[in-house]
């Protein structure tokens, strides 16, 4: 099936299930990197899906995200976190505006700005498997990149060796 003969399918169901569909139908390489285990904020709109991309499989993943109708937003912090966007659209069944976060690159945000850069994407990426909706990683490296980011999170608000 094509991605042209998945649009009316993105309309005859609900959005994100579409959109899933049609990540594995162009073999979209891309993992929920985070947040897959509390679906219930994001699906109600009320925070965003965080997808890691692989940059081969990025133009593929945008295409259907076009497809289902979402828009490029920025927000002037954008210019911090280099290798991530954010989609926007209204979900057609509750109107509810829904969120993608698209990564790239693994980049955690600590106290005072700085960022780091957690060099997995490719482990991630390769241990994905079918989740709940998204594709999600395996979860001792999902287990190890949540002790990373905490303590980077948590180190930072003291010294953190650059």
């Amino acid at each position: 099936m094509t991605l042209a003969a998945l649009a009316p399918a993105l309309t005859d169901s609900p959005l994100l299930s579409a959109i899933a569909e049609a990540l594995g139908t162009e073999r979209v390489r891309y993992c929920q990197w985070k947040g897959h285990f509390r679906q219930d904020p994001w699906i109600a709109g009320k925070g965003d899906i965080d997808l890691l991309v692989a940059p081969e499989s990025l133009p593929r993943f945008l295409e259907v995200l076009r497809v289902a109708g979402f828009i490029q937003t920025t927000s002037p912090d954008d210019h911090k976190l280099l290798g991530t966007a954010h989609y926007r659209a209204p979900d057609p069944e509750s109107g509810r505006m829904l969120h993608i976060h698209v990564h790239t690159r693994l980049l955690v945000e600590a106290a005072r700005g700085l960022v780091y850069r957690l060099p997995f994407e490719d482990a991630l990426l390769s241990s994905s498997r079918p989740g709940p909706l998204f594709r999600v990683p395996a979860p001792d490296l999902e287990a190890l990149i949540l002790v990373l980011r905490t303590t980077v999170r948590w180190a930072s608000w003291r010294k953190v060796p650059k």
